[in-house]
């Protein structure tokens, strides 16, 4: 381009972006071919030309005419050509449309604000190794697992990330995701946190492999959620119905527990010794009536069909029989929930 911003030379690739062929630009200026921006760049490219100061990578964004209606993206580099005198005759300009990469950069980072939100946000550890088993990325949950001090958590090694007794568990679980890569099944482990002041914990940790275009595996994501209070009510629970089998042993009453929604039901030890049925039988509503003596069968029924109706207590004597014949009179009493 001369002083003048006449273009003296051009490559097939300029002369493309401008929507004309090599033949058609050259001898024409700026303003020519780009009359909606020449007002602001014309200026800015004498002012340039004028400094004498070779220009590398410049960020500029136009609307080119092959492309009317979409704003494209270059990178502008520029060299001065000067005369023997010193003068500056023109400058020799390299253009690169980045359009398609910005887009895609541009895309990557709300990709990276959408991951950095979640890994703030939910409700779940994560923490993504790489295939050295190198922290790249973790949340603030799975650091609750951690014994190192925040600031040493990125590029730390998963073994000195982890106590010793959660090791135990969890790296054989990555290692065998980065050799298989094949996610891991769920695997239930616990151990004592310095996030909890020494509180033992459980979890439910499950690990999936990451892998590049090609299909390598790049490193895993491990996915860890805190159980520790379901694990606590399923011990009550066990401790309870422990408790509530030895009651029914020692004063010989039975229980039974019956899921309506799924049409299930359970009978305790006791109580199929006190119909005298074999513990093998399935426990059904219509195999307890059977035990019923005929005369009461129907105030069985009526008494759970009020219990349905008001979701008052159930309560009802009642006789039935045995296999070995000898009669037996039985109070039972249920509740809805």
């Amino acid at each position: 381009v001369d002083k003048d911003l006449r273009y003296l030379r051009v490559n097939q690739m300029v002369a493309d972006m401008n929507g004309c062929s090599i033949e058609e630009m050259v001898g024409r200026t700026y303003r020519d071919l780009s009359p909606e921006t020449a007002d602001v760049a014309e200026p800015f490219l004498r002012s340039l030309m004028e400094e004498g100061v070779p220009v590398r990578n410049l960020e500029v964004r136009s609307t080119p005419p092959a492309d009317p209606g979409v704003q494209h993206t270059y990178l502008l580099s520029l060299d001065p050509v000067q005369g023997q005198g010193g003068e500056c005759l023109g400058h020799v300009s390299a253009v690169q449309d980045v359009t398609e990469l910005r887009r895609a950069e541009h895309e990557s980072q709300r990709r990276l604000r959408e991951l950095e939100i979640l890994y703030a946000h939910t409700p779940v550890g994560l923490c993504h190794f790489d295939a050295g088993l190198r922290v790249l990325h973790l949340n603030p949950l799975f650091a609750q697992i951690s014994e190192l001090p925040p600031s040493r958590h990125k590029g730390a090694n998963a073994a000195e990330l982890l106590s010793y007794e959660v090791s135990l568990r969890l790296l054989p679980q990555l290692n065998r995701v980065l050799q298989t890569g094949e996610s891991s099944a769920a695997l239930e482990i616990h151990g004592k946190t310095a996030g909890h002041h020494g509180v033992e914990r459980h979890w439910i940790v499950q690990t999936h492999p990451v892998s590049t275009a090609e299909g390598e595996v790049a490193g895993c994501i491990t996915v860890l959620q805190d159980v520790t209070e379901q694990v606590m009510r399923r011990r009550e629970v066990e401790r309870v119905r422990d408790r509530l089998e030895e009651a029914q042993h020692v004063a010989r009453f039975g229980s039974w527990d019956w899921d309506l929604l799924a049409d299930r039901m359970w009978w305790s030890p006791e109580l199929y010794e006190i119909l005298g049925d074999d513990p093998s039988v399935p426990a059904s509503y219509d195999g307890l009536v059977e035990h019923v003596h005929p005369n009461d069968r129907n105030k069985v029924r009526d008494q759970l069909e009020h219990t349905l109706a008001t979701n008052k207590p159930y309560h009802v004597t009642f006789q039935i029989h045995r296999g070995d014949g000898a009669p037996r009179f039985l109070f039972a009493a249920a509740r809805l929930e």
